[in-house]
């Protein structure tokens, strides 16, 4: 509908132009330019607060994948431990 009004813009004069203007803006296709700079700022800031975001989860990540590790040694050395402990064959009582 924009497209037809646009094209025939000669035809309708000042009347015609204001009305594209009109429904451009309602329809949100004209804005300010502020309006553009703050939302561009806006997604700027919302890109670097990802970057922000992602790098703090990877040093999570990291930090677990040690602790998990650490966990992992401690309970094979555990597990080694009470491997030795346990009663052998031999040395039952032969009753």
């Amino acid at each position: 509908m924009l497209e037809h009004i646009v094209g025939n813009l000669a035809s309708y004069g000042s009347a015609g132009l204001l009305s594209v203007v009109v429904l451009m803006v309602v329809t949100g296709r004209l804005v300010p330019s502020s309006t553009v700079r703050r939302l561009q700022k806006t997604d700027q800031w919302l890109v670097e607060q990802l970057k922000i975001s992602d790098d703090m989860n990877q040093a999570t990540i990291v930090k677990q994948l040690g602790i998990i590790k650490e966990l992992t040694e401690s309970t094979c050395l555990t597990n080694a431990i009470l491997s030795e402990l346990k009663p052998r064959p031999s040395d039952k009582d032969p009753t």
